[in-house]
């Protein structure tokens, strides 16, 4: 879920062409992670089940769109400095 907000909230930033934008996307996407993972593996653990499977799938996803952000984040580097910097 955070993934697909993150990728929604970066496509935003970028079509406003904004550094500052797409950058505190990264820093809210960040923070909803951080306390989706913390919820996460509270409940995992409440139910008994594996709070290491848990993690691995959660970072494996994370990871992975991790570089599609990071692209959004350059893009809009490039846009704002105005062209191929």
């Amino acid at each position: 879920v955070t993934g697909v907000l993150a990728l929604v909230l970066k496509r935003r930033a970028s079509m406003q062409a904004d550094l500052k934008a797409a950058l505190k996307v990264v820093g809210v996407v960040f923070a909803l992670r951080g306390v989706g993972v913390g919820l996460g593996l509270a409940w995992v653990v409440s139910r008994g089940l594996s709070a290491i499977a848990f993690v691995g799938g959660f970072f494996g996803v994370y990871f992975a769109l991790q570089w599609i952000e990071v692209s959004y984040v350059m893009a809009a580097s490039k846009d704002t400095a105005g062209g191929d910097e």
